[in-house]
């Protein structure tokens, strides 16, 4: 969704406010993924380099956990691609930025991909665009 547009906002250029937000809630660094009734433990530790949990300590070495489960996954291999999406998702936590420009082009729509720089805070980072709030003056 969306597209890269090239376009980035800056302190010299635009940009007026940077506010960053950031959420712990639903970080984890493990992941243990469920066997169920096709898929036993021992064929998930297998595939896993004999590991019965998946983990990313590169943001924290906490060792915070949670449980991925899939009752209609079928292969030990599904389940574990599933596992790993997860703690690609929850092993960072997420931030949201807000910002104010002085100008916005009328070619940024919802999805797009813009690029904020911001010397004060030092935050050079490429987000999507989730919100676009216009005002007329």
């Amino acid at each position: 969704m969306g597209k890269d547009l090239g376009i980035f906002y800056s302190n010299e250029l635009k940009l007026k406010l940077l506010k960053q937000f950031s959420n712990s809630y639903e970080f984890a660094t493990m992941v243990f993924p469920m066997p169920n009734e096709k898929v036993t433990a021992s064929m998930i530790t297998f595939l896993n380099n004999n590991s019965p949990y998946l983990s990313n300590f590169d943001y924290s070495d906490k060792h915070i956990v949670k449980i991925y489960k899939n009752d209609k996954a079928t292969h030990a291999e599904e389940l574990l691609a599933g596992a790993k999406l997860l703690l690609d998702e929850v092993s960072v936590p997420k931030i949201t930025y807000e910002l104010a420009l002085t100008d916005i082009k009328d070619d940024v729509h919802l999805g797009d991909a813009i690029t904020l720089i911001d010397k004060i805070k030092n935050i050079k980072i490429r987000q999507r665009v989730v919100k676009i709030v216009r005002y007329p003056y």
